[in-house]
This record gives C-alpha cells, structure tokens and sequence, in this order.
C-alpha cells in the first residue's frame, strides 16, 4: 500500500470486530504523534489515531522502532508496547493465547535500508528478512485474522529488488493468513 495513514480503516474495522484484538505494529517509527504538518490522520500519527478507538481489552505490540519523539518514548515506555530485541518481540507474540485475535500493521521501513531501499522514510538499523521470517513461524500457529503492508516506494529503488522483496513479504503473510 501507499504510507502508513491508509492503514486507519482496516485497523479501526478489526478493531470493532474483535473486542480483545492484538495489535502489532512493525515499523521504523512510532508513529504515535497527534499530528503532522497540520494533518491529524497522518503517516506519523497512524498508531496514535488507531488508539482512539481501543478499548481496555485491547493490546499494542510494538518492534522495530528506532526513530520517534522524546513524547512518544515516554508513552511506549508507560504503556509498555515497545519490545527492544527480536527476542522479547518473539516471545511477546509466542505468550498470545492461540485463540487471540491478531492483526498486523506492517511499515516496510522497518527493514534495514540496506535490504529494502525503496520506502519513503528510511531509517538505518533496521531488521532483515529472517526476523520477519520468524515472526511468520510464529503467526502460523496463532489466531493471525488480517494485516497492512504499507510504505513501499518503488521510485526511489531504481533497481526493482524492494519491489520483489515486498512481493516476498505479502505472500508470506497471505501464507500466513490461510494457514
């Protein structure tokens, strides 16, 4: 998909289906501000606006982040959604009950640019295609109901290989999905 706003209404619409949803978010950035440059349902303000609509039951993982504000820090840090190794982030999914809905927010820059140059917004110390590919294993065996895939920009890779490894990345996650 285009950047990260698109993904309001699916998630919103999860949201309202499923009373105790998880929600994952993997991405370079926090994206949790009220806004940005004057627009309030932005690409930096997506999780933010998505939280709007969460209720107690509901849940935000968090893995990948590596660029945000000093306000958006502080409230991973309160509200403990950020997990800081591949590890934690792993073992965070593992412990959702099986029956548990999942739903997947997917930001492309949270790959090293190194891997995956073709994103608007990248951000150096990214992951690479194993720790998705664990992430997978893991999803197969869970309740995983829907997921966005977001931030792909094919112009600024003028050698095609972001667009095959987005490709890659969504045939894995329908995979996942129809397991």
């Amino acid at each position: 998909g285009g950047e990260h706003s698109i993904s309001y209404a699916p998630i919103k619409t999860y949201l309202e289906q499923y009373s105790d949803l998880v929600v994952l978010h993997l991405d370079a950035h926090a994206d949790l501000r009220d806004g940005y440059l004057g627009f309030h349902y932005s690409h930096a303000s997506i999780i933010r606006r998505v939280l709007d609509h969460f209720s107690p039951e509901h849940k935000l993982i968090q893995y990948g982040i590596r660029s945000g504000t000093k306000d958006e820090y502080q409230w991973m840090r309160d509200n403990n959604t950020l997990k800081n190794s591949r590890q934690e982030f792993i073992d965070a999914v593992k412990a959702i009950p099986d029956d548990r809905p999942i739903y997947l927010t997917f930001d492309l820059d949270y790959f090293d640019p190194s891997f995956f140059p073709g994103t608007g917004t990248p951000e150096p110390g990214g992951e690479d295609f194993h720790s998705f590919v664990s992430l997978c294993k893991v999803l197969k065996e869970k309740n995983f109901v829907g997921c966005d895939v977001v931030e792909l920009s094919p112009e600024i890779d003028s050698t095609g290989n972001s667009d095959v490894f987005a490709a890659k990345v969504v045939r894995e996650l329908i995979l996942c999905l129809s397991s």
